[in-house]
């Protein structure tokens, strides 16, 4: 039977759970779920819900707009 430690989940919802010691050496097991892993990506990235001023959402046709540049790839 492989080793087990009780871990609380890191989101803050203080749910407990067993983890393989083995996973918990790889990083992995720090969450109670995929909910609660997703939950604490969301406060920690706060780019995920990036909204950005009206001015500066599209290139006007005198800057040289392009269908297929960088910027209307959302890549810039």
């Amino acid at each position: 039977m492989a080793r087990t430690k009780q871990i609380i989940c890191k989101c803050g919802c203080g749910r407990k759970k067993d983890v393989r010691v083995a996973d918990i050496n790889r990083g992995w097991g720090m969450f109670f779920s995929k909910s609660c892993k997703a939950r604490h990506q969301g406060r920690r990235h706060p780019y995920a819900e990036k909204t950005r001023s009206s001015e500066n959402d599209y290139r006007s046709y005198e800057e040289g707009f392009h269908p297929h540049d960088t910027y209307s790839l959302g890549q810039e």
